[in-house]
């Protein structure tokens, strides 16, 4: 999980989509058990690019990743992104 994270984070968008489908995860039910069973949605917001950070999101969300999917803290990714000024 944590390496998929960094992939998101990175917005690796070609080992994220090699991932999927030659691992075989069902990232649409990837939760994050140690910070807050967020969404790989919700690594978009620490992507350095604006345009790279979108682009990835777009990916996740395409591959079964609900973007209004919120965390325990009740908060969705787009908080997240809006926070770090990704908006």
């Amino acid at each position: 999980m944590r390496h998929f994270l960094d992939l998101v984070k990175d917005g690796n968008i070609d080992q994220i989509v090699h991932e999927k489908y030659v691992r075989g995860y069902d990232i649409g039910s990837l939760l994050d058990e140690s910070n807050f069973k967020q969404t790989p949605m919700f690594s978009t917001s620490l992507v350095r690019s604006d345009d790279l950070a979108l682009r990835t999101a777009r990916v996740l969300r395409d591959l079964g990743v609900r973007p209004e999917q919120a965390d325990t803290l009740n908060q969705t990714a787009l908080y997240y992104a809006a926070r770090e000024g990704k908006l």
